[in-house]
């Protein structure tokens, strides 16, 4: 499970990567859990409308505790 969080970060809590679409996000959070390292994600969405088509964009920004921000980095980074 993952947590929506939509108010003012933190200080204590790390901006560690911004995963744009539901795949993207999906296989960060993965790489995360595996890890045992606990996140907080704060989404974006923006919607554009071209004629009689609208196209959804979703923005994760993905956080996690100061502690464990070179861990996380270091894993989402080696395995993407």
């Amino acid at each position: 499970m993952f947590k929506l969080w939509n108010h003012s970060v933190s200080n204590e809590k790390k901006l560690v990567y911004t995963a744009t679409g539901n795949g993207q996000y999906l296989k960060i959070i993965e790489i995360l859990t595996e890890q045992g390292i606990p996140y907080t994600t704060r989404n974006n969405s923006v919607f554009r409308s071209s004629g009689f088509l609208q196209d959804q964009f979703i923005q994760y920004e993905i956080y996690v505790d100061e502690k464990d921000e070179e861990r996380a980095k270091s894993a989402i980074f080696s395995s993407i």
